[in-house]
């Protein structure tokens, strides 16, 4: 007997999906990620052929009222069982056609299988697998490690577990501070503290936000007043540079104004100065000649000799010069 299709209509997390495996022999892997739903499709394969169990399980997103489950059974002469089964409800299991289906028909075509053995050959998850290897290690001994690597064909089992076990110290240790993960552990403790201590609440983000526009709105203000004082300090600059030409500009304008008594010379005083200036050389020359002549007069007359009779006569000689 083959199961060729699942139905999982409601249970877990699926809705109406169907898992089609088909009616010739062969291997079939299921995977998925993490919380994909694959232990959930294990626990529905034995749930569909042998009856929901008594601890309610997978009932996250549908009720135990609405658990809905269908498969397919191929049998070796090539026959085919389709029937659904629900978890509560008085025909809880029905063929496909919704006839009420006795479990005795479902018994026979499973045959001696009971649901502990199909959990523990055909339905082993990690729990399963784990609860019962420790169990065979710990009543078996050397036993058990003959039976464990016989049936995973591992040779030298204990070896490998010897080994593995070293690895384990190497990567973890309960309580210690040297293996890897101790290290990743101790480093993630720190890296949380620290996102603890940079982490803000809500009141002190709004608070620093306050604080964080306050101060962008002073950097506004200050830097419309740089704007302001460099305009001003330019100003300044081109004052200064220009002080010494104010400072000329204010010796010229007294100037002007100590000039304004000075009265204004006449068109023509240019020709009036070279002609002034040339009678003036020519008068120069005259008076140097003159000057010479006089001189020379002088000489004359101090080189006559007045009889000084004449002299004593002087005002009679005038009166009949001027009678004559």
């Amino acid at each position: 007997m083959r199961i060729s299709r699942l139905d999982l209509r409601a249970y877990g997390l699926f809705t109406e999906r169907t898992l089609t495996f088909g009616s010739g022999p062969g291997l079939h892997l299921v995977y998925g990620e993490n919380e994909a739903g694959k232990s959930t499709t294990l626990r529905a394969i034995s749930s569909v052929l042998f009856g929901y169990p008594r601890e309610l399980m997978d009932d996250f997103r549908h009720g135990s009222k609405d658990m809905t489950l269908g498969a397919e059974l191929v049998f070796a002469e090539g026959r085919r069982l389709e029937f659904v089964r629900k978890r509560t409800g008085k025909n809880s299991l029905v063929d496909s056609g919704g006839a009420p289906l006795d479990e005795a028909t479902l018994a026979e075509a499973l045959g001696p299988a009971s649901r502990e053995l199909f959990e523990k050959v055909f339905a082993l998850d990690h729990r399963r697998l784990r609860e019962q290897a420790q169990s065979l290690l710990a009543d078996g001994g050397a036993l058990g490690f003959s039976l464990a690597e016989a049936g995973s064909g591992i040779a030298g089992l204990k070896t490998v577990l010897d080994r593995l076990r070293a690895r384990r110290a190497e990567l973890f240790l309960l309580g210690g501070s040297k293996p890897k993960l101790n290290q990743l552990i101790k480093k993630r403790a720190e890296i949380l503290k620290e996102a603890r201590l940079r982490s803000v609440s809500p009141l002190e983000y709004v608070r620093q936000q306050k604080q964080i526009q306050e101060a962008e709105g002073m950097l506004s203000d200050a830097r419309e007043r740089q704007k302001m004082l460099g305009v001003e300090v330019a100003r300044l600059r081109r004052i200064a540079r220009n002080l010494p030409r104010r400072a000329e500009h204010a010796d010229l304008s007294q100037t002007l104004d100590e000039l304004v008594a000075v009265p204004v010379l006449a068109p023509d005083v240019t020709e009036k100065r070279i002609k002034a200036q040339s009678d003036r050389e020519t008068a120069e020359r005259t008076l140097k000649s003159v000057s010479a002549d006089l001189e020379k007069l002088r000489e004359e007359i101090a080189a006559v000799s007045i009889d000084s009779r004449l002299l004593e006569r002087r005002a009679q000689i005038l009166s009949l010069a001027e009678t004559r």
